[in-house]
């Protein structure tokens, strides 16, 4: 609960230089499909199942994963933009470790800061920063504190399309620098197309209360360590994702969904500690959204 209480304070702390009311200068900017119209739940709860795959040491690794994410607070005109404080909790448990003499649970745990400005000529700049811990959850300390930020620019096309560009600044993991781009399409209410690095999605809502999504995406999470030696004081999970899930909501304030998927390319990489290579495998997961 101490490191909760840490985190949440210094998401906060945005909030507290909120300047005067402006004079809502983006009121008659032309809706953006990237920023306008979110449909995403208020909560979501998932848990997945990486099954078990080979690693290139003729051991077996399997995981298990735990993903919330939760809204907090939302202000308007906080230096001339709006803030949007969210809570992502994400563990990883190694079922089978792969004879990698991994930590029993991998954590991050941040509060995920979006601000936002915008202004009349369909321009907008968004400063994601995520303060929190990225470590082992038997040894979070000072060293797993870290503030992955994402810069981007969007620009509003007309009220179906707009352009991204923009780049991830990570601190401390193992992929410091991400770009940021594609284009968002969204030609009306039953498809949208996320055609984005380094994550792209399809979605589809073929009738009322159902949705049908596509995505693909290279992913790369780093973890502070425990150990003291030179070579294991991080490890990163590195794969493309391919996966396909369903979405049924069963009223306006509640949702479930799965998703089946195939991790490609897997890299498990150690810094000075070399790396090591595992077999394309399926997962599963299963979750719940809420409060819409």
């Amino acid at each position: 609960m101490t490191i909760l209480r840490i985190i949440l304070v210094m998401g906060l702390a945005g909030a507290a230089v909120a300047a005067a009311p402006s004079d809502s200068w983006y009121r008659g900017a032309t809706p953006c499909p990237v920023l306008d119209g979110r449909a995403d739940p208020v909560y979501t709860l998932d848990a997945g199942l990486v099954m078990p795959a080979d690693v290139a040491n003729g051991d077996v690794l399997s995981l298990l994963e735990w993903d919330i994410r939760s809204d907090l607070l939302y202000f308007r005109e906080v230096l001339l933009g709006d803030l949007d404080i969210r809570l992502h909790f994400q563990t990883l448990i190694p079922l089978d470790g792969g004879g990698l003499h991994l930590p029993d649970q991998l954590l991050a745990v941040a509060v995920d800061n979006r601000w936002t400005w915008r202004y009349v000529n369909d321009t907008a700049f968004q400063w994601q920063f995520a303060p929190g811990f990225y470590g082992s959850f038997d040894a979070l300390r000072l060293e797993s504190l870290t503030v992955p930020m994402t810069f981007t620019g969007i620009k509003t096309l007309d009220s179906t399309l707009a352009a991204v560009a923009g780049v991830a600044v990570r601190p401390g993991f193992e992929h410091v620098f991400l770009p940021v781009a594609g284009v968002v399409w969204q030609p009306g209410p039953a498809f949208r197309l996320e055609a984005l690095v380094p994550e792209a999605r399809v979605i589809y809502y073929p009738v009322s209360a159902w949705a049908v999504d596509a995505r693909w995406a290279w992913e790369s999470m780093t973890y502070q360590l425990p150990d003291d030696r030179a070579d294991r004081r991080r490890v990163t999970f590195a794969s493309y994702r391919l996966s396909l899930g369903v979405t049924r909501e069963l009223n306006p304030e509640f949702r479930v969904g799965g998703e089946l998927g195939l991790l490609n390319g897997r890299e498990i990489d150690f810094g000075r500690g070399g790396d090591v290579d595992v077999d394309p495998i399926l997962y599963l997961r299963l979750g719940i959204g809420g409060a819409f």
